[in-house]
């Protein structure tokens, strides 16, 4: 048996509507600007069946401020689609300052 430890990270595998993508959007307070080709190409993959859980998840600090997964939550409200594949992670309030790969952020 796993043990969860004080202030760490718990992941859920969710079925994400668009609904449920747009209020998540709206906890977006500051993040980088939107790469429209990449929401197009995601909501491409997501109306054509190709889209899976691949490792990458959204991310909430413990504010419920969305830190990471905008241009994928702007993909699913722009198919239309409901993606099972999604997992939601929440962790610390400082989640947001921690290091990270990927293209920079503010």
């Amino acid at each position: 048996m796993t043990e969860q430890r004080p202030n760490s990270p718990s992941v859920e595998i969710l079925d994400v509507s668009p609904a449920t993508a747009e209020s998540w959007l709206a906890r977006n307070p500051n993040n980088r600007n939107l790469r429209k080709p990449l929401v197009e190409s995601y909501a491409r993959d997501m109306l054509a069946g190709r889209w899976a859980l691949n490792g990458e998840s959204i991310k909430f600090d413990t504010a419920g401020h969305l830190c990471d997964g905008q241009h994928r939550l702007n993909a699913i409200v722009q198919s239309g689609q409901t993606v099972p594949h999604d997992d939601h992670v929440r962790g610390e309030a400082r989640l947001r300052r921690g290091k990270r790969s990927g293209v920079g952020r503010p």
